[in-house]
C-alpha cells in the first residue's frame, strides 16, 4: 500500500477457537488496531498473527506478514494571490496547500515581470506574471505536480511633485526658471505655458510677457509600466 493506506488483515486460526489476534513488529512503519494496518511510513510493515491456546491446544506458531509501503502521492490546491491583481512596484502573498502537509514552495517563472521571496511575490513591469508551486516530497510522499497561477500585473501611476518657479513671482521681462520631480518612468517632465497671452515656455525657462497671471503646466509621458502623470 501506500502510506496512509488502511489495509484490513484476516487469517484463519485453529481448532481452539480463539480468536486471531493482530500487532505490528514495526510501529515507526505501521501500526495495528483490531484487524486495521495504519501505514504511517514507507518501508516495509511487518504485522503479526496469533492465536492463544487453550485447555486441548496449545497457542499457535506465530505468523508474519510484510507489506511494501511506498511513498504517497500529495497534490497542491489553493494558489492564491493577496491581492490577487498586481501594479508595477506592488507585491502580493501567495498561499497554497499541500495534501500531505508539507510546506509549499512559491517560485516565478517571469522573472522579468516579477519575482518571488519567500510567499511574496514582487511586480516588476506590466504584464502576465506566472507563480509556480511545488512540493519536493520527503521520505513519505512523492513530490507533488506543479501548480501555476497567472496574475495580471497593470501599468502603476506617477505623480509629479516639487513643481515651482525661481523665483516665484516677477516682473515683465523676467525670466523664471520651474524645475519639478518626476515619477518613477523616468521620462522628462515638461513644461508649458497655458497663458501664453502672459508668459511662453521655451524648456525650463518662462519669459513673462505681460502683466497678470502666468500659467505654466508640467506633465510626464508614461510607458510600458507607469500612466502618464497627471498634469500639474
Amino acid at each position: 500500500g501506500d502510506v496512509g493506506d488502511m489495509p484490513v488483515l484476516s487469517a484463519t486460526g485453529g481448532a481452539s477457537g480463539n480468536p486471531v489476534t493482530f500487532g505490528s513488529n514495526t510501529l515507526s512503519v505501521c501500526t495495528v488496531s483490531g484487524n486495521t494496518v495504519t501505514l504511517l511510513t514507507s518501508g516495509t510493515c511487518t504485522v503479526t498473527a496469533d492465536q492463544a491456546g487453550n485447555d486441548d491446544y496449545n497457542a499457535a506458531t506465530q505468523v508474519t506478514l510484510d507489506i511494501g509501503v511506498a511513498k504517497a502521492d500529495q497534490t497542491i490546491s489553493g494558489l492564491a494571490a493577496d491581492p490577487a491583481a498586481g501594479v508595477v512596484d506592488g507585491s502580493s502573498s501567495l498561499s497554497a496547500t499541500a495534501s500531505s502537509g508539507l510546506t509549499v514552495a512559491f517560485g516565478s517563472s517571469t522573472p522579468g515581470v516579477c519575482t518571488v521571496a519567500g510567499s511574496t511575490v514582487s511586480y516588476l513591469a506590466a504584464g502576465t506574471c506566472t507563480v509556480t508551486a511545488d512540493q519536493a516530497g520527503d521520505d513519505d510522499y512523492n513530490a507533488a505536480p506543479q501548480v501555476t497561477l497567472d496574475i495580471t500585473v497593470a501599468k502603476a501611476d506617477q505623480v509629479i511633485t516639487d513643481f515651482i518657479a525661481t523665483p516665484a513671482n516677477g516682473d515683465v521681462g523676467d525670466m523664471p526658471v520651474l524645475s519639478a520631480t518626476g515619477g518613477a518612468s523616468g521620462n522628462p517632465v515638461t513644461f508649458a505655458s497655458n497663458t501664453l497671452s502672459v508668459c511662453t515656455v521655451s524648456g525650463s525657462t518662462v519669459t513673462l510677457l505681460t502683466s497678470g497671471t502666468c500659467t505654466v503646466t508640467a506633465d510626464q509621458a508614461g510607458n510600458d509600466d507607469y500612466n502618464a502623470a497627471t498634469q500639474v
